[in-house]
């Protein structure tokens, strides 16, 4: 039993870490390639959940 739970903490902690591995290789990948565009995080503007007329980037956008 105790060694299903270690396994199990191990493999979620090694698919932590391996996401956070990638994301950094693909910044790397984004930033050293400049012709494939700019590196675009998943979520990185509006993420969508909020109506268009409480967002802090569509109010911005309209702003400016």
């Amino acid at each position: 039993m105790i060694t299903t739970v270690l396994i199990t903490s191990f493999i979620i902690v090694l698919v932590l870490v391996v996401y956070v591995k990638v994301g950094d290789l693909s910044r790397n990948f984004a930033e050293h390639h400049p012709e494939f565009g700019p590196y675009r995080e998943r979520h990185g503007g509006c993420c969508g959940a909020c109506p268009e007329e409480t967002c802090q980037k569509h109010q911005d956008e309209k702003r400016g």
